[in-house]
């Protein structure tokens, strides 16, 4: 029998000489621990293969208010979805169980309901039919309990598994020797994330990151920090004079730029009919404040001033609705003939109320960032593929010349790839690459090959990568790096891995990681590419 046990930590002993912590699970706790209370959290998901023909999932939350909402099954990557029984595919492109017995189908999976086979409080269990599942079958799931269907703000919370012809896939170790992990910055009250690393002059490396008060994407409560590195990343400080990534400088002395979309900018929720009538993506973040996505701007200053001194809009295609950014470092750079390149994402007005239809939008100076064009990776945009839209991409220039956009996909699962010949004026279609993960950040490695690193939100979480050695035609993911597998979130919020090589060759890697399905905190790791 194959499991997945997710218990919460207890408990911990600490061996004063070799600072080994040991945790005990909840079930030895229950006779002196009082009843939990408080917000819903997941206690327990166990996925055991019964028989031959049975593999059961039984999925316990506790907390308050628990009966409130409802559980949630999702499929979110599979190699064929005919072997499914009960399941549905949403307007979000997602597969559900359905929960439902009306026509009309539904996500919410009622504890007790029909397709509950325990009659424990606040426990879902259900069974799939494995008995014709191909050996060769890989189905990703994300087994959870959310607060629909209440009308209140969306809290969702979830773990994720995978059944390899029916099976639980037994989790990949961490294949690199000697990787050395490190804890950047940990704030039990900051949901600390979204890590920017950079280059500067004189070999120091920068590091931004969010440090904000709420676990919330969207909700910009909160601040940001900076920190600076003189020594690759083994420790770091304030910086004491102005930072800058040296992909802003421009030919002119003193001068730095940054290309960027505006994102989401934030007013009052009393504007809202108004930006809904001109087509704007609009999002609630809390009371009485909203955000929509605006256009895009160049950004410029000099390298002696603390923050940007002057803003100029780059105008933007009739068509979009707004554009939002990935990580500057991962998707902004300069190219060996000079040319200046942002990938930028949003949708279309005509996709305005379908999130899964994002496309990738590029920002281009080929005179050192006095004029800029924005346009469409695909002038038609994206149709006859298997994935609906892309948005977080990572650029890098090849050996040869060719620039490689790597890109999450929706609904997510590997990553896509698109290349350019013509240094960013026209791409290729893009195709699915064998790295499954979300978002990516890419480099030219000193010898030429390429290193991809991506965030993985299925289990085992963590930060995983890969090499090309084709100039990113194919990588080889039969010898995928697993850097992290230890990740706990709930939701699977983790990633946004940042990578450079440092001088010796050894590779400095920084993302947000969650270990205890708490503190999001910023970490990293120093590893060498195994040969």
């Amino acid at each position: 029998m194959y499991k997945i046990r997710i218990v919460f930590l207890l408990a911990c002993l600490v061996a004063v000489s070799s600072c080994v912590k040991t945790y005990f699970p909840i079930e030895e706790a229950e006779e002196t621990e009082p009843p939990y209370s408080g917000p819903p959290r997941i206690k327990e998901l166990v996925v055991s293969h019964v028989d031959e023909n049975t593999t059961n999932l039984r999925l316990e939350v506790e907390g308050d208010d628990v009966e409130l909402g409802s559980f949630v099954l999702r499929m979110y990557d599979f190699t064929s979805a005919e072997h499914i029984d009960d399941f549905f595919m949403h307007t979000n492109n997602y597969w559900y169980l359905n929960g439902s017995t009306l026509p009309s189908k539904s996500y919410n999976l009622t504890d007790n309901g029909i397709r509950d086979l325990d009659t424990t409080v606040n426990v879902f269990s259900y069974s799939f039919d494995i008995s014709d599942w191909p050996d060769t079958s890989v189905y990703h799931f994300s087994a959870g309990w959310h607060t629909r269907p209440q009308t209140i703000s969306y809290k969702s919370m979830s773990r994720q598994f995978t059944l390899v012809g029916g099976k639980l896939d037994t989790a990949k170790s961490a294949n690199i020797d000697a990787a050395e992990h490190r804890v950047v910055y940990s704030n039990d009250t900051v949901y600390a994330a979204f890590p920017n690393l950079f280059k500067m002059n004189s070999g120091l490396l920068g590091l931004s990151f969010s440090t904000k008060a709420v676990r919330d994407h969207i909700d910009n409560t909160g601040g940001s920090m900076a920190l600076v590195s003189s020594d690759g990343g083994y420790g770091w400080s304030t910086p004491t004079s102005p930072m800058y990534d040296i992909s802003w400088l421009t030919q002119a002395s003193d001068s730095l730029l940054l290309a960027s979309a505006e994102g989401y900018i934030y007013v009052d929720e009393s504007l809202r009919d108004s930006l809904i009538a001109e087509q704007r993506v609009v999002r609630d973040v809390r009371p009485g404040t909203i955000a929509y996505l605006g256009g895009a701007r160049v950004s410029r200053r000099s390298a002696t001033a603390t923050a940007w001194q002057q803003h100029d809009p780059i105008p933007i295609p009739i068509e979009l609705s707004g554009l939002m950014n990935h990580t500057s470092a991962a998707s902004y750079i300069t190219t060996v003939a000079g040319t200046k390149l942002r990938a930028v994402y949003g949708r279309r007005k005509v996709n305005l109320n379908n999130e899964g239809k994002s496309e990738i939008y590029f920002l281009r100076s080929d005179d050192d960032g006095q004029t800029w064009d924005c346009f469409p990776m695909l002038t038609a945009g994206i149709s006859g593929l298997e994935i609906t839209g892309v948005d977080e991409t990572a650029l890098v220039q090849a050996g040869n010349g060719n620039i490689i956009a790597i890109m999450r996909s929706r609904p997510t699962g590997n990553l896509w790839s698109s290349t350019s010949t013509d240094d960013g004026l026209t791409w290729s279609t893009p195709n699915k690459t064998d790295m499954r993960g979300f978002p990516a950040d890419a480099i030219k490695l000193n010898d030429g090959r390429l290193l991809c690193v991506y965030g993985y939100r299925e289990y085992p979480m963590g930060i995983r990568a890969a090499v090309s050695d084709d100039n990113g035609t194919t990588w080889d993911v039969d010898n995928e790096m697993i850097i992290r597998k230890d990740g706990q979130a709930a939701p699977a919020d983790l990633g946004y891995p940042m990578v450079t090589e440092l001088p010796n060759g050894k590779i400095f890697c920084v993302y947000y990681h969650t270990t205890d399905y708490v503190t999001t905190h910023i970490a990293s790791t120093h590893f060498n590419i195994p040969d």
